[in-house]
């Protein structure tokens, strides 16, 4: 293969960041984000409103708090408010800039993917990586809203590129800082962990010695910026943990789901039913006291409903699978919301006709464009994870498949179905690999 350095190498990222712009401008000129009405009911709801205002609190307060003087945040990480208020400081407190740097930032990240596959996939290979990545319809849409999706995403993938490209002892500890500050910015990246050790395990087989070496140097880097943020919680909060978004997410997206009824199809009423139980009237605990009172109402009503809870946690896992998060694409579509949810609209055909009722037949070409999309990411990855492994300089699929065991576990555990967007960017790097077996194409 022709070095990275090459003039086509360098054709082929440019053409890669061509598509994502393209994409990304068409999208940002249509969503029109810097539109008062647009920012007010769109960007700066739910998720979004929460992120700037913690930024605006470190900008302005140096707390980390949702109110003045309000009790520390547990429940959100710093990563991505902090580099919401780094952007705040720069440009003044405009969430559309933030988006614009976001898509931008998505851009490069397509071309970090393109260029890792460069290593033992070819050119055409990293196109086809690069361009999935490019063109996944809820990357874009995720990078339209003030969420922390692009960031997390940008930090595996430069973990991927780093255990591809360079030799395990030297890729292995700066790949474990980059997932670190991934988990900094969403806590899901735990769930990457077990995977950086599982490529520590399959590169030193054979060799005990070192693969010990190798697994407490990625462990203890992977800790490190991790470290002073669980410090805090213990100080302010009397535990050591990096978030209590855990039980949050159990209680009020999967026991919502299973608890919702007819006449609540978004589960809001089923979530503030929740909320109230869970609570018990008191709101002087500490938020993990209160995250361990979610968490047993969470397997209270798991244990009384089995079957209900599996059904619920099942179709958040088959979400995540999907590439596809109901409640992010109604909001960015301007949906009524909870008007593609399973409480509304049953079964996936008749939701997908519902879709196209509410917006008609563009609907449908956005609709069949993502089913496509996924079948060649799921098609491409199949296809080439057999060959890959054998390969000659196998790295790359064995980042890809490690760190994507991970995002599965992570799904099938958590019902999280916001790990889509790794986890396709793990399938688009293997269905670009080009393998090269005992040296034929």
């Amino acid at each position: 293969m022709a070095p990275v350095t090459s003039r086509r190498a360098k054709t082929g990222a440019a053409a890669v960041f061509a598509i994502a712009l393209a994409v990304r401008l068409a999208v940002f000129g249509a969503a029109q984000p810097w539109q008062p009405a647009v920012e007010r009911e769109v960007v700066l709801a739910s998720d979004g409103l929460g992120y700037h205002a913690l930024a605006l609190a470190l900008l302005e307060r140096g707390e980390f708090s949702l109110e003045r003087g309000g009790p520390p945040e547990a429940l959100r990480t710093p990563g991505y408010p902090l580099a919401l208020a780094a952007v705040y400081g720069i440009a003044g407190p405009r969430p559309w800039v933030a988006i614009a740097l976001q898509l931008v930032l998505q851009c490069v990240t397509c071309c970090w993917l393109y260029r890792t596959v460069l290593r033992s996939g070819g050119i055409g290979g990293g196109l086809i990586a690069g361009g999935l990545l490019a063109l996944d319809p809820a990357f874009v849409i995720h990078g339209c809203g003030l969420w922390s999706e692009t960031l997390f995403v940008a930090l595996v993938v430069g973990a991927l590129g780093l255990l591809a490209a360079t030799p395990a002892s030297r890729a292995l500890a700066p790949a474990a800082i980059l997932v670190g500050l991934a988990t900094l910015v969403r806590p899901a990246g735990l769930f990457v962990a077990p995977g950086l050790l599982a490529f520590a395990a399959l590169r030193f087989r054979g060799r005990p010695k070192k693969l010990l070496a190798a697994g407490c140097l990625a462990l203890a880097c992977f800790a490190a910026p991790l470290v002073p943020w669980m410090a805090r919680n213990l100080a302010v909060h009397g535990r050591a943990a990096l978030s209590s978004a855990g039980p949050f997410n159990l209680l009020f997206l999967t026991v919502a789901r299973m608890e919702r009824g007819p006449g609540d199809p978004s589960g809001e009423r089923a979530r503030d039913r929740l909320r109230a139980e869970s609570a018990l009237g008191d709101t002087a605990s500490r938020p993990f006291e209160l995250a361990d009172r979610w968490a047993r109402t969470a397997w209270s009503h798991a244990a009384s409903e089995p079957i209900a809870f599996a059904r619920a946690l099942a179709e958040g896992s088959a979400g995540g699978l999907a590439n596809l998060g109901t409640t992010e694409w109604s909001r960015a579509l301007r949906l009524a919301p909870g008007s593609l949810e399973d409480g509304a609209v049953s079964g996936w055909l008749r939701r997908a006709r519902r879709y196209a009722e509410l917006k008609g037949p563009t609907a449908q070409l956005l609709a069949a464009g993502a089913a496509a999309h996924l079948v060649l990411l799921y098609l491409g990855a199949g296809a080439a994870l057999r060959p890959a492994l054998a390969a000659r300089d196998p790295r790359p699929a064995w980042a890809a498949l490690c760190l994507g065991v991970g995002f599965l576990a992570s799904l099938c555990i958590a019902g999280n179905a916001r790990l889509r967007l790794p986890l396709a960017a793990c399938l688009a790097l293997l269905a670009g690999i080009r393998p090269r077996c005992r040296g034929r194409l």
